[in-house]
């Protein structure tokens, strides 16, 4: 079977020799490039080691039970997600070819950097597995550095106006929640699955000095839980490439859509 050149990412076979090789490791081979070809889109694959590394530089490879400092955007725009204090950055994990960050609950988290990917109409994409079953907490998937938040389920809440986009998907199909623990509640805990929040103002104030995930509340990361691929990219080009971007993301992570 062709190989792959682990270090620069580059391929050493084309042609029939390499569809043979796309088949035989669809899950691998697609994680050695972008799943969105457009350059206004942030894309963090945490599922692959070759894009997250021990260090801010992005020279090394990521080891499994190690943490993580960088996980490269492989968008065009280099907004890379990093994290350069070692008691707050998230554990490499493995189980055969799927990789993902471990985050502690408490303090972990990763940044992605304010720029011009920022808009007034984004979606935010997710595979994430949350470890715990629903608490009063606050369950906080993403949020701002500054404070605004994205995506969270607050038992007995009924805000929807605070970071929470004006569309919510599980999975690709739209979960028409008056609150934020009809959107917790659409997936089983344990089970990876595909989320994506649309109708993000990330020209907020509240986002000035980026995006981070976990998002925090009160001070603390309350995110018990496991993320594997974030997304950023305008609304209108998330309707555009939803389908085929969750089935693809499916394939990868077992999710029965």
């Amino acid at each position: 079977m062709p190989k792959l050149d682990l270090t620069t990412a580059r391929r050493v076979m084309t042609g029939a020799g390499e569809a043979r090789a796309i088949k035989a490791g669809a899950g691998l081979w697609r994680a050695r490039k972008p799943l969105l070809d457009d350059p206004g889109v942030i894309e963090l694959h945490g599922f692959d080691p070759l894009w997250t590394h021990p260090d801010l530089a992005g020279a090394g490879i990521g080891q499994a039970d190690a943490h993580v400092a960088r996980i490269t955007d492989l968008g065009s725009g280099g907004f890379h997600a990093t994290q350069a204090v070692t008691a707050h950055q998230p554990v490499l994990r493995r189980a055969g070819n799927l990789w993902w960050q471990e985050f502690d609950g408490v303090s972990d988290r990763v940044i992605v950097p304010p720029g011009g990917w920022q808009g007034a109409d984004m979606s935010l994409v997710m595979v994430a597995r949350l470890q715990s079953a629903a608490t009063d907490d606050a369950r906080v998937l993403a949020g701002g550095v500054d404070g605004l938040y994205i995506a969270l389920y607050q038992s007995g809440s009924s805000e929807t106006t605070i970071g929470a986009g004006n569309a919510r998907y599980v999975n690709g199909s739209l979960i028409p929640a008056p609150t934020r623990g009809d959107l917790y509640n659409a997936w089983v805990t344990e089970d990876w699955v595909v989320l994506e929040v649309a109708g993000v103002d990330f020209t907020d104030s509240n986002f000035n000095n980026g995006l981070q995930y976990p998002g925090w509340r009160g001070g603390l990361n309350l995110v018990d839980g496991e993320i594997a691929f974030v997304a950023v990219m305008p609304t209108a080009l998330a309707n555009t490439v939803r389908a085929s971007l969750t089935t693809t993301l499916a394939s990868i992570f077992g999710i029965s859509l």
